[in-house]
């Protein structure tokens, strides 16, 4: 082989790799992103506060991580936060969300509260007192 076959041997690959390569970037969405909207009187606070992505790799990753913010919102005390609705489209996800009001423990005493439900509630003072209110205390599963 001489030099100009090897050059040209060289050319063939190169170009062939190259639209292989971007076929494969094509077909896999590589470099793509999928955006995620929300919509709502506190979407901009829903947003932040859930630490929801501005963009996820695909709708499946979009439906995740709209399931999964109500959730970080629930252990911030917003018990109230959920994703009304959401619109798909090609390259972007569209949520309708709705945050609420952060909510509290207060003081449980007996006298407020009957001492039977206290005891049996099993709760201790100190797990709960000025921390958001969480689900999981009463819902374990949840």
């Amino acid at each position: 082989m001489n030099a100009v076959n090897v050059l040209s041997l060289y050319h063939i690959v190169a170009h062939r790799l190259f639209f292989l390569v971007f076929f494969m970037w094509a077909q896999h969405g590589w470099g793509q992103s999928y955006i995620l909207n929300v919509r709502g009187p506190q979407a901009d606070s829903f947003q932040v506060k859930s630490n929801l992505p501005a963009s996820v790799r695909d709708s499946a990753a979009a439906r995740e991580a709209f399931q999964q913010a109500p959730l970080n919102l629930f252990a911030l005390g917003y018990v109230a936060a959920q994703v009304d609705s959401v619109v798909y489209e090609s390259a972007q996800a569209t949520a309708y969300v709705h945050l609420g009001k952060s909510y509290r423990f207060v003081r449980v005493r007996p006298g407020n509260v009957p001492s039977d439900l206290l005891t049996q509630s099993r709760l201790q003072e100190r797990q709960w007192l000025n921390k958001p209110l969480d689900p999981k205390l009463f819902y374990p599963a949840f």
